[in-house]
C-alpha cells in the first residue's frame, strides 16, 4: 500500500500539483524513511513544531522525540535546513548590507534559519564599510565572557576590520533584548572603541525579524 501511495504521490509532484506543507514533507521523508507511514510522521513533525521553518530548525534530539524519526531521519531533516540557510545566506547581496535595512535583517535571517540552539555571530567590515566576512563566535550566552570578547577583538585585528555588527538568535521566538543583552553591548561597544574597532550594532534575531539594541 504504501508503495503504490508513494508513487502516486511522486507522480503529483512531478506534475507541479500544488502540496501542503504536510505533504511536501511527507515526499521529503521518503528518502530517509523507507518503509513507515511517512503522512503521519509529517502530520506529527507539523504539529510538534509549527511550521516547516520549526521542523527544519529543531535539534536532533528534539526530532528524534517524535515516534517514526530516527538518529538518520534527524540528521536528515538537520541537513535539509542548513541546504535551506545557505541558499538563503548566499542569495544576500553582502554590498548593500549597510546601505540596505531590508538586506541586513535578511542577512541576518538566513544566519539563523536553521539554527536549534543560541549563537553569536560578528560581521565584519573594512574602512570602506565592505563586507569581509562573518563567524560564529560562540554558542549559548558566551558572548558576554572575557573569551569571546578577546575572540571578537583578535578576529576584527586579524581580517583588518574597522567596524563590525554583532548579532545573536533567541531560540524562544522573541527578538527583544534582555537587560543582560543591553549591559553586553555597553561593554562591548566601549571595548571595541578602545581598541579604534566600531560597533554598528547588535541585533536580536527571531521569528525572521531582527531587533537592534542600540539604535532601538
Amino acid at each position: 500500500m504504501h508503495s503504490g501511495h508513494r508513487q502516486r504521490f511522486k507522480t503529483k509532484f512531478r506534475k507541479g500539483t500544488h502540496l501542503e506543507d504536510h505533504e511536501l514533507l511527507e515526499l521529503a521523508l521518503y528518502y530517509a524513511i523507507p518503509r513507515s507511514d511517512t503522512n503521519a510522521i509529517a502530520h506529527m513533525l507539523i504539529k510538534r513544531f509549527g511550521s516547516l521553518r520549526g521542523v527544519f530548525s529543531a535539534s536532533e534530539a528534539e526530532l528524534c522525540a517524535i515516534e517514526g524519526i530516527g538518529e538518520n531521519t534527524a540528521l536528515f531533516l538537520r541537513v535539509i535546513g542548513a541546504i535551506i540557510s545557505r541558499i538563503l545566506f548566499n542569495a544576500c547581496n553582502k554590498k548593500k548590507l549597510l546601505s540596505s535595512d531590508e538586506e541586513l535583517e535578511a542577512f541576518l535571517c538566513a544566519l539563523f534559519f536553521a539554527t536549534p540552539f543560541e549563537e553569536t555571530h560578528v560581521i565584519l567590515f573594512d574602512k570602506k564599510n565592505r563586507f569581509i566576512l562573518n563567524e560564529c563566535i560562540g554558542k549559548g550566552d558566551a558572548i558576554g565572557s572575557p573569551v569571546n570578547l578577546r575572540k571578537i577583538l583578535s578576529l576584527a585585528k586579524e581580517n583588518n576590520a574597522k567596524s563590525i555588527i554583532i548579532a545573536h538568535n533567541h531560540i524562544n521566538g522573541l527578538p527583544l533584548p534582555s537587560e543582560r543583552d543591553e549591559e553586553i553591548t555597553r561593554t562591548l561597544s566601549m571595548a571595541l572603541e578602545s581598541n579604534g574597532i566600531h560597533l554598528i550594532e547588535h541585533y536580536v534575531v527571531a521569528n525572521d525579524k531582527a531587533y537592534p539594541i542600540i539604535h532601538k
